[in-house]
């Protein structure tokens, strides 16, 4: 597994926003999957999901059905990152993950 940078300084507690987190490996590889450990967060963060047959949104508007999840701290979790999503944190507190990247042959050894 990978650490990136954007992850290690948010750990450290730098102030660098990390909106997008690197997903190649060294020789280019797309790593689709991400262990999130979350290390502050609160019940105002949401990952969340949008359904994989979602597209460019029309001009009109219309109405997409989404999923959240809130993850908790002292828990880790793997995110397809291949699927669309994204993190939203609707409090003033800071939201701090430690991320590690993995590509799909790492995970197939991974147990719950």
């Amino acid at each position: 597994m990978l650490l990136d940078i954007n992850s290690i300084l948010i750990l450290l507690g730098i102030g660098l926003f990390a909106g997008v987190v690197n997903t190649l490996a060294g020789g280019g590889k797309v790593m689709d999957w991400r262990l999130h450990f979350p290390i502050q967060t609160n019940n105002r963060c949401f990952l969340v999901n949008w359904p994989s047959n979602f597209g460019t949104p029309k001009d009109i508007g219309e109405e997409v059905t989404t999923n959240m999840a809130n993850f908790k701290s002292g828990n880790a979790y793997l995110l397809n990152t291949s699927m669309m999503h994204c993190a939203t944190n609707y409090s003033e507190r800071e939201r701090i993950h430690l991320i590690a990247s993995c590509d799909t042959s790492a995970i197939k050894n991974f147990s719950v």
